[in-house]
């Protein structure tokens, strides 16, 4: 009976209705738990739905009995690193690189950085170890081990020297590590490689703007969007550079797109709620803001602008509630003792203003608050 139906899972299986698949795979291993080919398919299910945390617990249970398997094992490591799981990920990686070769009927399509299609295809018995190296790059710079990180991309880039992707995965860690002009001089070798590299623009239209040239920037974030019109990083960068520069409207399209390409990212729904506010949309900028508070309920600039829009429909009671729940997150926010501090003064609550615009430090718009409102 469980062999039954987990042929009738591989035939769906097949057909790439993993919605259907997974059922007989469920199916299958409720009959007889110890089928091991069924964790294996059932986790392929599970990641092709997005059930990324589910997959990697069947491929915990597969690896058991089979802690040699290769493609399990890079399955496995790949989403611990595309969830975040660092360390798993790299400790996978590094049992990947130790494994001999074998036979494989697996084939991988490695996704080219501007999301488009595919640049090739490889096998993890392929002679080029280099993509494993490049992922141990990745995973060593998600633990913060920067030095570790440059060298596996150097080992990447030793069997592949002009490969875009481990090019500007080098530069992002030269980044981190404060080398930026390190980082540029990278970012625009890969620029002249891959001229449609939409992270190496992304990138580079970021530093440019860090620099406070955000209108140079929004041409370079453009051009990302205009070699990949489904990346939400592009749209949502532009429309906070563009927020920058006052364009609100142009801004708030941006971050429409972002949303509808990424509805889970909790800062476009922040950035397009204050630009809502600014448009005085208050309820709809308040909707934004609390939505960025489900999706990470800790983001204490949420709170903040959620409380100031509180505060523009004069509801002062509650404003006050979320600038002392962004307090709670960042105790040491200038612009949240401030908000607070005027809040409690429209409340006839003076003294202890006075003490709130106290704490708002390096602000001179609280410095001259406390000179208006404050006695001596």
């Amino acid at each position: 009976m469980a062999e039954q139906k987990f042929d009738e899972g591989l035939i769906h299986w097949a057909q790439r209705d993993y919605s259907e698949a997974l059922k007989y795979f469920n199916d299958a291993i409720r009959i007889y738990p110890r089928l091991e080919e069924g964790y294996l398919y059932r986790a392929d299910c599970r990641a092709a739905l997005n059930d990324n945390e589910g997959a990697i617990q069947d491929y915990i249970l597969y690896l058991n009995w089979f802690p040699e398997n290769r493609e399990a094992l890079f399955s496995y490591s790949e989403l611990n690193y595309r969830q975040g799981h660092y360390e798993q990920a790299r400790d996978g990686f590094l049992r990947l690189k130790k494994l001999p070769g074998g036979v494989t009927n697996r084939v991988y399509y490695r996704q080219k950085a501007n999301e488009e299609g595919v640049e090739g295809i490889f096998t993890t018995q392929t002679n080029d170890r280099s993509f494993l190296d490049n992922y141990l790059g990745l995973t060593y710079r998600g633990t913060g081990q920067l030095d570790k990180a440059i060298s596996y991309f150097d080992s990447a880039l030793f069997v592949q020297p002009e490969n875009s992707d481990y090019l500007t995965n080098r530069a992002v860690t030269y980044l981190a590590m404060g080398m930026r002009t390190k980082a540029e001089q990278e970012l625009r070798n890969v620029l002249i490689i891959d001229p449609g590299h939409t992270i190496a623009k992304n990138t580079l239209a970021m530093m440019i703007d860090e620099e406070g040239d955000s209108r140079k920037a929004i041409e370079f974030y453009s051009e990302a969007i205009a070699d990949n019109p489904n990346s939400p990083h592009a749209y949502r960068s532009r429309g906070r550079a563009r927020l920058l520069t006052g364009a609100n409207e142009a801004a708030l399209k941006d971050f429409n797109e972002a949303i509808e390409l990424d509805p889970d990212e909790p800062t476009t729904w922040l950035n397009r709620g204050i630009v809502l506010m600014r448009l005085r949309f208050y309820e709809e900028a308040f909707a934004d803001f609390s939505r960025a508070i489900e999706l990470r309920p800790n983001m204490a600039s949420a709170y903040l602008n959620r409380g100031n829009v509180l505060y523009q429909l004069e509801e002062y009671g509650n404003a006050l509630n979320d600038y002392e729940v962004a307090l709670m997150y960042q105790k040491d926010y200038p612009l949240a003792h401030y908000h607070k501090g005027i809040t409690l003064y429209n409340l006839g609550r003076l003294d202890e203003a006075c003490k709130e615009l106290t704490k708002a430090t390096g602000l001179s718009v609280a410095a001259e608050a406390r000179r208006r409102i404050c006695p001596e």
